[in-house]
């Protein structure tokens, strides 16, 4: 993706055909986390993302800057990125990922509350805001997940609250 500030929201559904070999990513053409920012407001429960994944496979997004854009008190949703419906295989490696913060649990920088979402890798990722930082929980048991070497801050409530998971590391 070229250097500069997109105001989007992105919703990648399962696509057929996806698959180790056949994937798709989303990364600057700098390499430099700053230089792509990907943002958006969110005004209710519907479209409370900027990036949600849902149901889809072996997604990656590489060095950008994915942020809320949405300003507190007047509106108090701000989840950033969203895993749900199986979304398994996913990739996000060396983003700033920042919610807002707020005293609400419609805010987190990592949402997922919402089927099995297996396999996927959170690694150098600098993970700010939200009244959870990280909230990874399931309605089932979900495995496989990784989050490594992140850093977590400025969060309202839990900074990582992980519940209904197994194996992750």
């Amino acid at each position: 993706i070229a250097s500069g500030t997109y105001n989007e929201k992105i919703n990648i559904g399962f696509i057929t055909g996806m698959s180790a070999s056949n994937t798709i990513t989303f990364q600057s053409t700098t390499g430099n986390n700053s230089d792509v920012i990907l943002q958006s407001p969110s005004f209710n429960t519907s479209d409370n993302y900027v990036v949600q994944l849902n149901g889809a496979k072996y997604v990656t997004f590489s060095n950008i800057t994915i942020r809320s854009a949405t300003v507190p008190p007047t509106f108090t949703y701000g989840r950033v990125v969203v895993l749900k419906n199986n979304a398994d295989y996913n990739t996000f490696e060396g983003n700033k990922i920042y919610s807002i913060e707020y005293t609400n649990t419609n805010a987190s920088a990592i949402y997922f509350n919402d089927g099995n979402n297996d396999f996927n890798k959170f690694v150098d990722n600098e993970i700010m805001g939200g009244y959870h930082g990280v909230f990874f929980n399931s309605t089932s048991v979900c495995k496989g997940n990784q989050f490594k070497n992140n850093i977590i801050t400025n969060w309202y409530y839990y900074g990582f609250n992980l519940a209904y998971n197994d194996s992750v590391t």
